[in-house]
């Protein structure tokens, strides 16, 4: 399974870009900040930041 490292402000957007990402068959990290996302990106080693 691809991971796919999301970054997005606005929750609402960040909800649907994870449920048609799941729904294809993408693990999606979601950080809740920029600083948790850059994190994440070091540790998980995602496929796709977008």
């Amino acid at each position: 399974m691809k991971r796919i490292l999301v970054l997005e402000n606005d929750l609402i957007i960040l909800s649907n870009i994870k449920d048609l990402l799941s729904l294809n068959n993408f693990y999606v990290i979601a950080p809740s900040n920029d600083v948790e996302g850059l994190q994440l990106a070091q540790q998980e080693q995602p496929a796709l930041v977008s």
